[in-house]
């Protein structure tokens, strides 16, 4: 088969014929898009199927899984499980337990940590606490108790401006189960690598989205904390975090989702077929031309020299707890707020 039409969200029988509506495409065309999954996009239109096939056909998918391409040296985590990790959540919700009863039984705030004796208890963020290059997106301080919806108080600007504002959870988690799920026995599972994870700062995504919000695609950057399953987390190399999160946010990238969502979940295997810039060198060859080197090399192909990186380094720096290493050039470190 050479060709075939398509066409989709359709809402009467004859508008088939619409040729607003109605495309071609080839099976090179799909495994241009879709070469991993093979699935079919859902274009609404021939211009969209223009549009995204010209950018694919410059630019690769995330992550090719054969031949095998993942020049971003990826690796993905799901940290903590919303239900079946619940029993690990204070306050405990079986218990009756309230935040007042564990201030009155000697917990304290460090910006939103919780401490007491040596021990931290590290904020439990969720996807809709955070947007596009801003962990202090919405916050559970201000939110009605007798809310029955899911939705939270957007944080306002004059808060934003605070340098020391932190926004507070529902929850928080030892930093000790936190530890354990960013740092497991290295191997594999599965066909999946597993990373062991030091650095102070996460990168991830929401996974429940839609094709007609505002925005699909968001990802976003958060300073070490517990996070539950729906915001699956990105491990890559801190050298190249700063350019891999302004292409995850960027608009190019946003229509391009778009056109393949057909649900409500952003999973590994949409994400990893999204286009991506020009990658850096592999791991191995990072590895074979020594940590200099690659540093000069990250800077000059995607890192600070490039306007966009800049650029995403200015809005990535709004808060006390990220404005230092962020500057640096993204340390290993990164204080929790």
């Amino acid at each position: 088969m050479a060709e075939a039409e398509f066409a989709f969200d359709l809402g009467l029988p004859n508008e088939i014929k619409d040729p607003a509506v109605v495309y071609t495409l080839s099976p090179s065309d799909i495994s241009l898009v879709n070469p991993n999954t093979g699935n079919c996009p859902t274009f609404k239109s021939p211009r969209d199927a223009r549009i995204t096939l010209g950018i694919y056909r410059r630019v690769p998918v995330l992550w090719r899984e054969s031949p095998e391409r993942n020049l971003w040296d990826l690796s993905f985590l799901a940290m903590l499980h919303m239900a079946n990790d619940s029993g690990l959540f204070r306050p405990s919700a079986a218990d009756g337990e309230t935040l007042q009863d564990m201030l009155d039984d000697g917990w304290e705030f460090d910006g939103n940590v919780l401490i007491r004796d040596g021990e931290r208890l590290l904020p439990l963020y969720e996807g809709k606490m955070l947007w596009h290059f801003d962990h202090r997106f919405a916050d559970y301080r201000d939110r009605a108790h007798d809310r029955v919806d899911y939705v939270l108080p957007r944080t306002s600007g004059k808060q934003k401006t605070n340098p020391q504002f932190a926004v507070l959870p529902q929850y928080w988690i030892p930093e000790k189960e936190v530890s354990a799920r960013l740092r497991p026995a290295e191997g594999s599972r599965g066909n999946r690598r597993v990373r062991q994870w030091d650095r102070g700062w996460l990168l991830g995504w929401r996974d429940i989205c839609r094709s007609s919000d505002t925005r699909t695609v968001i990802s976003f950057v958060l300073p070490r904390a517990a996070i539950g399953h729906t915001s699956p987390l990105m491990l890559t190399d801190s050298a190249t975090v700063i350019s891999l999160c302004a292409n995850l946010c960027s608009f190019v990238l946003d229509f391009v989702a778009r056109q393949k969502m057909a649900g409500t979940h952003l999973t590994y295997s949409y994400l990893n077929q999204l286009p991506r810039w020009r990658a850096l060198r592999s791991s191995a060859k990072r590895r074979a031309v020594g940590p200099t080197h690659t540093a000069r090399r990250v800077n000059r192909r995607c890192g600070r020299s490039s306007a966009v990186s800049r650029t995403a380094t200015r809005v990535l720096i709004s808060a006390r707890v990220r404005s230092k290493i962020w500057r640096r050039g993204l340390g290993t470190s990164w204080s929790t707020g």
